[in-house]
């Protein structure tokens, strides 16, 4: 390989970046476990989704910021989102809304261009209706709102499905238990 295309190769290798999504079922004690993987993947941004932690708020762990959106204090706790960013892109973050317990969004500005982090967990089928369509409508919002020219990066858990029938040679965890 010629001298040229190792250093373009070098180049090109320093600008990747890594992104992730988790859905934990629960934050509680699993901070350490959670970063410990951040790092030994050397991941980047990390949307985690059903935290059923309660409240909203910025706190920095070991080398990442934490964003955070949940249920208000008195209620129930159960959702919740949570945006992990490395602290390489502190200065770069411009902006964080805290949606809903669902939704939760960082924008990052840089030189050239702007990025819209989306943090997501959509309610699954079994949620009613109302409250699936009011997801919808809110990340339809959200998505409105987004500045025209910006990167928009939704992760999270979608929860998605397509259709109720069994597909062949697709296995399915739920229909071997029962």
């Amino acid at each position: 390989m010629t001298k040229a295309r190792l250093r373009k190769k070098r180049i090109w290798k320093k600008n990747i970046v890594k992104f992730a999504t988790w859905n934990i079922l629960s934050w509680s004690g699993r901070n350490h476990e959670i970063i410990t993987e951040l790092h030994n993947f050397k991941i980047d941004f990390c949307a985690i989704s059903e935290t059923k932690k309660k409240g909203k708020g910025t706190v920095s762990i070991d080398d990442y910021i934490l964003a955070y959106s949940g249920k208000q204090k008195e209620e129930r706790a159960r959702a919740g989102v949570r945006l992990l960013i490395h602290k390489k892109y502190m200065n770069n973050i411009e902006n964080i809304e805290y949606t809903s317990e669902r939704i939760i969004q960082v924008t990052l500005k840089f030189p050239q261009e702007k990025w819209c982090l989306l943090s997501l967990y959509a309610p699954d089928i079994s949620k009613p209706k109302e409250q699936r369509e009011e997801f919808y409508e809110a990340l339809q919002n959200v998505t409105d709102q987004i500045p025209k020219g910006a990167i928009l990066i939704m992760m999270g858990d979608m929860n998605a499905r397509v259709g109720n029938m069994p597909v062949p040679g697709v296995k399915n965890a739920l229909m071997k238990a029962k």
